[in-house]
């Protein structure tokens, strides 16, 4: 077909060169730095994603590390595995909350701005944000989960003497 187009051209406009191309490669050569961006921000994404959670981790023994009279002595005077867990627990959870809360709007700008490109819009809910939040308080709680049980199930004599 497209042989048969180019003899035609010829004879239409001989002195015009034929030049063609192929729709879907032209989308498809729009689209190839989204492409690369994507793979880019995906290798990006895990590399703070393991070092966010090697820091997590790291902060959790430090603050636990420094609290573990507080802890033994809040065991001798009764309280259980369970409770002294949601306290420390509930002290990352915050931190979480509170990077959250300075993250969200920064990331609805920054997304907002990078649709603006395109000619067909998506709307943006309120779950596309809240959802992935909830996955890395549940993912920090569990990073932090082994320090947390350990420093709470923990012996409060050798602690306490210990110290």
């Amino acid at each position: 077909t497209i042989a048969a187009i180019e003899k035609k051209w010829k004879t239409a406009y001989a002195p015009n060169v034929f030049g063609y191309y192929f729709l879907d490669d032209f989308f498809d050569a729009q689209y190839k730095n989204d492409q690369n961006a994507e793979v880019l921000l995906s290798a990006l994404a895990f590399l703070a994603f393991f070092i966010s959670s090697s820091g997590l981790f790291a902060l959790a023994m430090y603050s636990i590390g420094g609290r573990i009279k507080e802890i033994s002595i809040r065991k001798v005077f009764g309280a259980s595995s369970s409770n002294l867990a949601l306290m420390l627990g509930r002290d990352f959870l915050k931190l979480v909350v509170i990077a959250g809360l300075i993250a969200l709007p920064l990331e609805y700008q920054g997304v907002s701005i990078w649709l603006e490109r395109y000619a067909y819009k998506m709307p943006l809910y309120l779950e596309v944000y809240l959802i992935p939040l909830g996955a890395v308080a549940i993912f920090a709680l569990g990073t932090i989960s082994f320090q947390i049980f350990s420093a709470a199930n923990r012996s409060p004599v050798k602690a306490i003497n210990h110290e």
